[in-house]
């Protein structure tokens, strides 16, 4: 499921969150993701090539970035290595992510206020920093992938776990509701067994994979052609309003769904672009109800996590 998570996030570009005990393969998964998106395209190339200029990071100042940025910044990243700044303003780490992957590995165990930041560049796409009364703007559209346990030593709710209840709400807490709300996909990675450890069967290779993501772009593209949209999980409420529209099944769907799961404005409208990715993906026009109830399964943000009245 988390590998099928991440062909939908590849595909629609689709924030992503990978909960679950240390030891399973959360990060691992996480840190190839780049590797089932499509190559980039000359403009993305040129416009990552400019940032990691800004940035003074080019090895030879005449050669492109050909490959999908990958950032992974350290739980010490300060807020302007994370956002940009300085006496003379520089990219941070979430435009070198630009056209790419930011993935934050232990993402409870960042700094509050970091975590807290990410807010208007997941809304936005962009930071604005002011200095000297300008205000200078870098572009900061990425896929957010992060790895998340749910108490201080990982294993909560299994029986493993020795945390007491006020140290899991209090972990728990450093991720607040609207930042949950701004990740599309919620997976929880479970312990493996010594017979799917030591089997010989072939998984499905990320080329494969790749194909179907790269499909699903082409798909977007021509959907989007007219707007400045590039993917479903940029859509504004129109855009959602015009290609997300559901059949009676799926409309019964997602009002039931509305209650039962208390969704958000913004976590209704996510799981209608994630419905859209899933339809994409399987190359349909409409989007069925088997394709809004996989939206929500990735919804479910409530396994592992504490109830607090």
């Amino acid at each position: 499921m988390a590998k099928r998570a991440m062909e939908i996030a590849a595909a629609g570009y689709h924030n992503l969150m990978l909960g679950g005990p240390p030891g399973v393969g959360k990060s691992m998964l996480a840190s190839c993701i780049s590797g089932i998106m499509p190559q980039m395209t000359t403009e993305e190339m040129i416009d990552t090539t400019i940032i990691y200029s800004a940035k003074g990071l080019l090895k030879d100042s005449f050669s492109l970035i050909t490959k999908r940025p990958f950032r992974n910044p350290s739980l010490a990243v300060t807020q302007a290595g994370m956002f940009g700044g300085g006496m003379t303003p520089q990219p941070g780490e979430i435009s070198l992510a630009h056209h790419g992957i930011l993935f934050l590995d232990e993402f409870p165990e960042y700094k509050r206020e970091i975590i807290e930041m990410l807010r208007v560049p997941l809304e936005k796409h962009e930071i604005s920093i002011v200095r000297k009364e300008q205000t200078l703007t870098f572009p900061a559209d990425f896929l957010l992938s992060v790895c998340a346990n749910s108490c201080p030593c990982g294993y909560y709710p299994m029986d493993k776990c020795r945390c007491t209840y006020r140290q899991i709400v209090k972990y728990q807490n450093r991720i607040s509701g609207p930042i949950l709300d701004r990740i599309d996909l919620f997976v929880r990675c479970e312990e493996i067994g010594y017979e799917a450890l030591t089997s010989n069967s072939k998984e499905e290779s990320s080329a494969d994979i790749r194909k179907r993501v790269s499909k699903a772009w082409e798909i977007q593209k021509e959907r989007f052609a007219q707007s400045t949209t590039l993917f479903n999980g940029r859509m504004n409420k129109n855009e959602v309003e015009i290609y997300c529209k559901l059949d009676e099944e799926g409309q019964q769907l997602m009002k039931e769904a509305f209650s039962v799961f208390q969704l958000t404005g913004r976590s209704y409208f996510k799981i209608l672009k994630v419905a859209r990715t899933i339809a994409d993906l399987e190359g349909s026009y409409d989007i069925k109800s088997r394709h809004v109830e996989e939206a929500l399964y990735f919804r479910q943000k409530g396994e592992g996590r504490v109830k607090v009245r």
